[in-house]
């Protein structure tokens, strides 16, 4: 299995229709060729964000909850990886 590598970017401003909810992007891309995961799942906690990444490995999840969640980022032909995130509503 080959592994795929997540970098995240965590933009903190506060969506205008849904005070105290954020939004997290960032890029899937394989840790060997660098190139970008196309059609990645990403979840955020137990499932109650979730998105696929586009062609170019971007995702990203809306109204996303300040606090500490796990980032699963799954691919077919990949291995399972998951990543600990923390929104922090005081940056």
């Amino acid at each position: 299995m080959r592994t795929c590598v997540l970098f995240v970017l965590i933009l903190l401003g506060a969506a205008p229709a849904a005070f105290g909810q954020y939004t997290v992007s960032g890029k899937v891309m394989d840790a060997r060729t660098k190139e970008p995961v196309a059609f990645a799942s990403v979840v955020w906690g137990g499932g109650e964000r979730w998105a696929a990444t586009s062609e170019k490995g971007v995702f990203v999840l809306k109204n996303v909850p300040a606090g500490e969640a796990t980032l699963t980022v799954t691919s077919l032909g990949y291995a399972k990886r998951k990543i600990k995130v923390t929104v922090d509503a005081d940056v």
